[in-house]
Order: C-alpha cells, then structure tokens, then sequence
C-alpha cells in the first residue's frame, strides 16, 4: 500500500472529584430529588406497561376520590364534562369490547360524546397505547357537522355546549404482536380536553385476533439474489393455538418463476409445515415482490377454503457487487490524506474472481491511489471476496473529488466493473 490515512489520536482525561465528609443540607435535598425523581420514573414504567394489555378485571366499587374516577373514566364529574352517550355498559360506560377479530382484518368502533359542559370543550390529544389502534374520524355530529383534524396539535376538535361528537377509532390486527394474538387484549386510548370536570379521558377497547396459523417470520425474504444464481428462502408454519385442528393443506398460486414446497412435519406431538420458495436463473435485474397463497382448512380442521398469504420479496442484482454500493470521501481537510475501504464480492455459490488492473479516471485520478488485496485466496490467487483501498494524496485542491474506478475480472459475464467516486476537499 502506497499512501496511509493520517490519523489524530485523542487522549481522554479524567477528573476526579474530591468528597467531602461534611453534608450538606442542599446535598441532602438533592439525594431526596433524585430519589423522588427514580420513584416517578418507575411509577410512570407500572403506567406505560400496564396501558396495553390483556383484559383485566372489573373494577371493584370505590367511594373515595369519585369525582377524579369519574372524569378519568368519562362518567362526567355531576353530569358535566365530556359524557359518553349510550355506553355498552353503564357500570363502565368508558370500555367497549370489539370481541373476536381475524387476522388481517381491520374493525372499527364509535365512541359518541356529549358536552355537558356550559362552554364549549376543545379536544387537545388523543394517544393511543398501541400502534394497533389509530383515530379515524373525530367530529360534531349534532347540532351541525364540524369535522376536526388531528394534525392540529392542541385544537383537534372544539365540541360546542349541548353538541354529540364521534370519535371513530380502528384495530388493524396485521400490528398486533404476535404474541399478543389468540388472547385477550385491551388498548387504552387517552384523551385530553379543556373541560375542568373531565380534562383527561380514558378510554378502553377490547378485542381478541384470531390467528389460526403462526409464521416463524411474516414474510420471505430473500434479499440479494445474484442474477445467475438464483435464492430461496424458508419459513415454518404453525397452528396458532396448540392442539388446534386447522390444517394448511396446499400451495395455490406464487410469483412469477417462482417455485414453492410444502412439507407437513409432526414434532412434539403438534403438527407443523415447512414452506420453501425459490427462483431459477436467469433473473432480470430489480425488485421482485409478490405473494404465495396457501390453502387450509378452517378451525375444525373441515374444507379446503381458508386462505394464508405470506409476503415474498428480494432484489435481483448483478452476481459481482462492491459494497458500499457509492464510493465517497467524506468531508477531507485540504492538505490531509485520507483512505476509504470497499469490498468486490461474487454473490454465487463457490466462484472465486481474479481481480486486477486497476484504472482511476476523471479529474481527481492524478490525486489517487488503489490497491487490490485478496482475502482468502486460492493457491492460484483468486478469491471471492477482495478488498480495494483507495486514497487520497493531500494533494487535492479545495473542492469537488470526481473520479471513476474501474478493474477487471475473470468473470465472462461482468469482464470489467467501475464505480464512480465524489467527495469534497475543504478548504482549512
């Protein structure tokens, strides 16, 4: 190697504090903020855990701090505030159970309002717990239809005194985790207002997805695939509840050039499936998406109708890349040196390139150097992975670094291979 990168090395220091044996008054203050503080934390923790969970119990009747309860919980504090309308229970009128859903499916629920209040209330925000549950809609109903915004941070929605409101919100069960699926689950939605009797809401949703079929990742994805090599890639399918009678049965439909198995496999005492995808060369260059549909039985293990769809993607390209796929310098101080690394790789099984001649063009060419070095060789120096370092001399004028490299190979099918270099000289 001709040229080596310059290099500054930083020496860290260390102070150290003196202590002092006598405490003083501030300094236990302190102490007692910073546990006060790590208390908060931890409280604030039980709160965020708890806000998306699975169903818990009723609450248990309670005569201390009812007005506080009652507005958290959207009762209205002596019939003022924001007051649910036509609750799905009037022990609870703030929690509404969508009850089972399927997988895949989006469902949407209603909450209607009613402004108790002498003046009108302003909605500041809403916040789901859970990404799974969104804000559709929120607007007045009644006496007249006002739509709100929620990209109007603060003033979603103003409720005149005596007007009905509808918030719609919606559960895509495609983000529910999936070990939040085949359970009960609820999501809690926080409101805030400008309401003194209710200025903070809370609402529950309650649902359960229904998966009959668990993947051991949601999709194929096969990444790179080199154009004359092909790829393939592998997922395991399981029941969703253990002992369940569904079945998947089939492979009906794949992608283009796409070729699909399925294998039953019975282990510890369950049934499972391994599904395999690939794609033969020759392949055209770019994204490959699409979907394989399988056929399966329903939750009793009868008829052939149900359906699981499993996403299937990669990228065909060329089968001897240089990653990173862009060659720059970052921002070089005019006079300094600098090098930067790459990597020529062939991307099929088994091959190993020669790589040689080196040619450096453009502008910036005279301020270059590069080198090859195989890693991993044969006995005949080829080797399916080469390392190229370029740098730059401190002979770079101030400005634009344009250039282009280009080296050849052995294989027939990519015989050259160039990539252009940029980067920038400052000036000191």
């Amino acid at each position: 190697m001709r040229t080596q990168a310059s290099s500054t090395k930083t020496v860290p220091t260390k102070t150290r504090r003196r202590e002092s044996n006598n405490r003083s008054p501030t300094a236990e203050m302190g102490n007692s903020r910073a546990f006060m503080g790590l208390g908060s934390r931890l409280i604030l923790l039980g709160l965020l855990l708890s806000a998306c969970s699975s169903e818990p119990p009723d609450p248990q009747p309670n005569h201390q701090g009812l007005a506080s309860t009652a507005a958290t919980h959207g009762l209205g504090h002596d019939g003022r505030g924001l007051v649910i309308v036509n609750p799905e229970r009037s022990d609870r009128p703030y929690y509404h159970r969508l009850g089972p859903i399927s997988y895949g499916q989006r469902r949407e629920h209603t909450f209607t309002f009613k402004n108790q209040d002498s003046e009108a209330i302003t909605i500041q925000a809403i916040q789901p717990a859970c990404a799974c549950v969104r804000p559709l809609s929120f607007r007045v109903a009644a006496p007249e239809v006002v739509e709100g915004a929620f990209s109007r941070a603060g003033s979603i929605l103003t409720i005149p005194a005596g007007a009905t409101a509808e918030l719609t919100l919606q559960v895509d069960t495609k983000l529910v985790a999936s070990g939040q699926q085949n359970r009960d689950k609820l999501v809690i939605i926080r409101m805030r207002c400008t309401s003194p009797a209710t200025p903070f809401l809370m609402l529950e949703l309650s649902f359960k997805v229904d998966r009959l079929f668990s993947l051991g990742r949601e999709s194929l994805a096969l990444g790179d695939i080199p154009a004359n090599g092909g790829g393939g890639s592998e997922v395991n399918i399981l029941t969703g509840i253990p002992g369940s009678a569904a079945r998947v049965l089939a492979v009906l439909s794949t992608p283009k050039r796409v070729h699909a198995t399925l294998e039953p496999i019975s282990g510890a005492g369950e049934l499972h499936w391994h599904l395999t995808a690939e794609l033969a060369p020759p392949l055209q260059l770019g994204p490959i998406d699409g979907e394989l549909v399988l056929s399966t039985t329903d939750r009793d293990g009868l008829g052939d109708q149900g359906r699981l769809t499993i996403p299937f993607h990669g990228t065909v390209v060329p089968d001897v890349t240089i990653s990173p796929h862009t060659l720059s310098f970052s921002a070089v101080p005019q006079g300094d040196e600098q090098q930067m690394e790459a990597v020529l790789r062939s991307l099929l099984p088994g091959q190993r390139l020669m790589v040689h001649s080196p040619v450096l063009r453009g502008p910036s060419a005279k301020h270059l150097t590069c080198d090859l070095a195989a890693l991993d060789p044969d006995d005949r120096g080829q080797s399916p992975y080469w390392k190229i370092t370029l740098t730059l001399g401190n002979t770079h004028p101030a400005g634009r670094i344009d250039a282009a490299l280009e080296v050849q190979t052995n294989d027939p099918n990519y015989p050259s291979f160039s990539r252009p270099l940029n980067g920038l000289v400052r000036p000191r």
